[in-house]
């Protein structure tokens, strides 16, 4: 709804450079901090234009606290994505025959989930108990194909 088409063309030859870095870090016993960067430059080699709907920046975090409750154990992670606007470079001639590179883009935008899980023991069976929310801001941009603010539970029993 209100969403524009989007079209996906081809090219004969683009070059994508980038770099990624990863990091993971104990804070805690039970807390974990784990991080991603990537920079990524996509273009197309006929042109020199960014590619459709690349984004150059973006980095990914995520908090884990594994922990015990009367010595029951949980999992709670908060995890969240940041990028980049979303670039579109494209030429369009203009009424004079004269070639002009049109640039648009989103938002910068990040997205955060929270994720709970929780493990039943029955005898030697195992079921585990998920809850999550995706997207809890409820971001949304004409750029972005998400439905919104998304709930799930679960229930996943493991034979043993």
């Amino acid at each position: 709804m209100g969403q524009p088409d989007r079209y996906y063309t081809n090219v004969s030859s683009s070059t994508l450079q980038g770099i990624d870095f990863n990091i993971s870090y104990v804070l805690l016993r039970q807390l974990v901090l784990k991080s991603t960067y990537s920079y990524c430059d996509a273009r197309d080699n006929s042109t020199g234009l960014q590619l459709t709907s690349n984004v150059k920046h973006s980095a990914t975090f995520a908090l884990t606290w594994n922990g015990k409750v009367v010595q029951s154990p949980f999992s709670l992670q908060f995890t969240g994505r940041l990028t980049s606007p979303i670039l579109n470079e494209y030429m369009e001639t203009d009424e004079e025959g004269i070639d002009r590179t049109i640039s648009n883009s989103s938002k910068s935008y990040n997205i955060w989930k929270a994720t709970f899980i929780k493990p039943f023991r029955i005898n030697a069976h195992l079921l585990e108990f998920t809850f999550k929310c995706d997207n809890i801001f409820n971001f949304s941009d004409v750029y972005f194909t998400n439905p919104g603010r998304q709930y799930l539970a679960g229930l996943r029993y493991k034979f043993r």
